[in-house]
């Protein structure tokens, strides 16, 4: 019982921190005073993406859903699976790949200007 509560709690702590994190992905750049965090957040994003192949966030989150929803259908993707959870929007998860690191990478040129 005492696990579960923790899981539960880790779960959704690292669902908020993530839904930060792609908040400021997107937006970051609307506010200089955090510009330091918004190109942290884009590098470690991208260099993520690149060397592991998928976002640790999202994995650790999933692994530990995947305790108490074994059946969970999840695809590797935070954006993809929340998307179509509360949305009911299928976006393929080439699609979230290819323009996100797209925008990542725009973003990151951008920014350095």
């Amino acid at each position: 019982m005492k696990d579960k509560i923790i899981d539960f709690w880790a779960v959704n702590i690292l669902f908020i921190l993530h839904f930060i994190f792609v908040i400021i992905i997107f937006f970051g750049w609307v506010f200089p005073s955090i510009h330091f965090i918004y190109v942290l957040i884009l590098s470690g994003t991208l260099l993520c993406w690149v060397v592991l192949g998928y976002c640790p966030i999202t994995r650790w989150e999933f692994n530990i859903r995947r305790k108490y929803e074994p059946n969970l259908n999840y695809k590797n993707e935070y954006l993809e699976y929340y998307f179509s959870k509360f949305l009911k929007i299928n976006i393929p998860v080439t699609y979230i790949r290819f323009y996100g690191t797209l925008f990542i990478i725009l973003s990151l040129l951008i920014s350095t200007i």
